[in-house]
């Protein structure tokens, strides 16, 4: 049962331990912007109007008023939130090749709004209207793989229309904090063909989330009273909610792991407890011929260690057998990962032992005369 009992809780220790891993290498990435003191929200100009120009202009006013807002430094309308989950992409002909590649559209504001830094050429600008011949920039991923290095200058097509390299960003993450960076553009939203039903707005502000609210609801509203502000929040808790399922198995492996550890522990100590009890004559009879108490404790403790040896041989091997199905859920970590097994062993074999020491304490200190004497071995 005890060896069983071990067995069982090195899995869910070994879990734990992936998903803690998991949640410290998700903290640690880089998304490649500031996530800081940024707002983020929607709003869907299609319950206004179904007219494109129309909703064009009611995107541009709700922004100009955002960025008269005291405490607002900077504002920009982009159509996929980074690090949301949501993405575009489409096929590009590059020197007659077609390439799959990331879009996202957004409004000259854009890249000081995030913190995300213009490498060469230059950044959209309010001239680059609807009118004007389309452009882009490109991440650094893209220049790579796709333009040999040379992006700025190069022109390439999307349903047949040229479109021109302009500027080259830093990479950043675009759908989630896991995903490897793909080659991507960023071009004008004013530019898109057939224009973007629906924005969002990235807001950096020095005001606090709570004090903000209010105002962009009343910003909204006062453009048409029709419109909806959708997923308002902080950009700090986008990227949060990115390891929101990590975080939950985490904390379940790491409370069920705990509670198994505490079962051990306490089963280990009353059946070694009992075991001493059931052997005080036998361990009296060896005191009175000369054993030295330390080899009193290191029997009791070598059976504690067979019982644990046992356990964490078959819950080891369980672990390992395992761990795979929740590798899709780790990140930057194996699922048989060696330094969590043996976190988990000795883990496991440092609360045997203590489970141990006191029975086998006991078991050192035993009166010989007490336990030889009638009824001395109950």
């Amino acid at each position: 049962l005890i060896a069983t009992q071990i067995a069982v809780s090195v899995p869910l220790v070994v879990g734990a331990g992936l998903f803690l891993k998991t949640l410290g290498n998700l903290g640690a990435v880089d998304p490649g912007f500031d996530p800081e003191n940024l707002i983020v929200f929607g709003v869907d100009a299609g319950h206004a109007t179904r007219d494109r120009d129309e909703q064009r202009l009611i995107y541009l006013r709700v922004l100009d008023e955002l960025m008269g807002v005291p405490g607002v430094e900077s504002a920009a309308i982009v159509e996929n939130v980074l690090v949301s989950g949501w993405q575009s992409n489409t096929d590009a002909d590059i020197d007659g090749e077609m390439h799959q590649i990331d879009m996202n559209a957004v409004s000259p504001g854009f890249f000081n709004t995030m913190g995300i830094d213009v490498l060469s050429g230059r950044g959209l600008a309010s001239s680059d209207g609807p009118d004007a011949p389309r452009v882009v920039l490109v991440n650094e991923t893209a220049e790579r793989a796709l333009f040999d290095g040379r992006a700025i200058g190069r022109v390439f097509r999307v349903n047949d229309e040229p479109i021109e390299v302009v500027g080259v960003v830093a990479d950043t993450k675009y759908t989630s904090l896991k995903e490897n960076v793909r080659p991507g553009y960023i071009d004008s939203w004013q530019q898109r063909p057939g224009g973007l039903y629906t924005v969002n707005y990235v807001v950096r502000t020095s005001r606090a989330e709570g004090e903000i609210e209010p105002i962009i609801r009343r910003i909204v509203a006062g453009a048409d009273s029709r419109l909806p502000v959708t997923r308002f929040r902080s950009h700090g808790d986008e990227l949060a909610s990115q390891a929101a399922r990590e975080r939950v198995f985490a904390r379940l492996l790491t409370l069920f792991g705990a509670f198994a550890l505490l079962l051990s522990c306490i089963g280990l100590h009353g059946v070694m407890s009992f075991a001493v009890a059931q052997r005080r004559s036998e361990m009296g009879v060896r005191l009175a011929l000369g054993a030295a108490p330390m080899s009193i404790v290191r029997m009791v403790l070598g059976q504690v260690a067979r019982l644990t040896l046992v356990g964490l041989a078959v819950g080891l091997l369980v672990a390992w057998r395992v761990s795979p199905v929740v590798d899709s859920m780790l990140f930057g970590i194996e699922p048989g990962d060696t330094g969590i097994m043996a976190l988990a062993a000795v883990l496991m074999s440092s609360v045997a032992l203590a489970a141990g020491l006191v029975p086998a304490w006991k078991a050192a200190r035993v009166d010989p005369l007490k336990s030889l004497a009638p009824g001395g071995g109950g």
